[in-house]
């Protein structure tokens, strides 16, 4: 094998390994049928379980918290929670970064799969 098709082996593998990467998208809740007229005060009650607001806009509705410091095991983190309507679902989205122990910054942010799901499911269950 000479040295062309090795070359073009490893651009396809890489190709091919960056389409395997899906984008990352909130957790979605699904409004009910009938919203609920106090649908805003709501879910302002469930986030705010999360942490302090910082925005809590009615129309439309997006509410945020501030940053929160916490524990992950032995890790310093951050983390703050976003909900927003979109279209006719609610995104959730939150937000990790943890403190680089070796250095003095932190990580870049990045998504908390399981604190949105447990989020999206309270939210849901509000608004039932």
């Amino acid at each position: 094998m000479g040295a062309r098709e090795r070359l073009a082996i490893l651009m396809a593998a890489v190709l091919w390994s960056g389409c395997a990467v899906r984008p990352y998208e909130p957790w979605r809740v699904e409004l009910p049928p009938t919203v609920p007229a106090d649908v805003f005060e709501r879910c302002r009650a469930v986030v705010q379980a999360f942490g302090a607001l910082t925005v809590a806009e009615a129309e439309p509705l997006r509410l945020q918290t501030g940053w929160t410091r916490g524990t992950v095991g032995d890790a310093l983190v951050d983390r703050r929670a976003t909900v927003f309507g979109d279209g006719g679902d609610l995104a959730v989205i939150c937000e990790v970064r943890y403190w680089d122990i070796g250095g003095v910054t932190w990580l870049p942010t990045r998504g908390d799969p399981r604190r949105e799901r447990e989020l999206g499911e309270l939210l849901a269950a509000a608004l039932r």
